[in-house]
């Protein structure tokens, strides 16, 4: 159906990352996601 991809790049994009192609060698898809503090709550 072809929904991987755009369904990625909306969970990406909602966590306010981005997300790249490139096609130089083959597909490559690059992944960047925001760091987040953590308060050590929760370990």
């Amino acid at each position: 159906m072809g929904l991987g991809l755009p369904l990625s790049a909306r969970l990406i994009e909602q966590m306010e990352g981005t997300i790249s192609a490139t096609s130089d060698h083959g597909a490559q898809f690059t992944i960047r996601l925001p760091l987040r503090a953590t308060s050590g709550e929760g370990r």
